[in-house]
């Protein structure tokens, strides 16, 4: 497996680029099931979650927490990822009793 990192909070469409280009350069087939490319972002500059929902579109099966600037992990941020992959991208990521929880 590839972990793409974003230390520096860069624009989603620079992610995206970046993403396409891993995939075609290493000749990448996403799947969900066995999953060969990851990411994990940092939110120095708010871009982790739109980062992280970028890599899924272009190809990414496995994304890591997004992270602070400081390293630390901001569970918050998972409260705002995982209900866009699951309600607004078609992506089954939590049972529906979990979304709940999420808050």
């Amino acid at each position: 497996m590839v972990i793409l990192c974003d230390t520096n909070g860069e624009p989603t469409h620079n992610v995206s680029r970046i993403v396409k280009d891993v995939i075609t350069s290493l000749e990448i087939q996403p799947d969900q099931d066995s999953p060969q490319l990851g990411i994990h972002t940092h939110n120095d500059s708010g871009t982790a979650v739109a980062n992280g929902l970028a890599g899924v579109v272009e190809g990414v099966r496995m994304v890591q927490e997004p992270s602070t600037v400081t390293g630390t992990l901001r569970k918050c941020e998972l409260m705002y990822f995982n209900p866009q992959l699951q309600l607004k991208m078609g992506y089954h990521c939590l049972e529906e009793s979990q979304l709940t929880q999420l808050t």
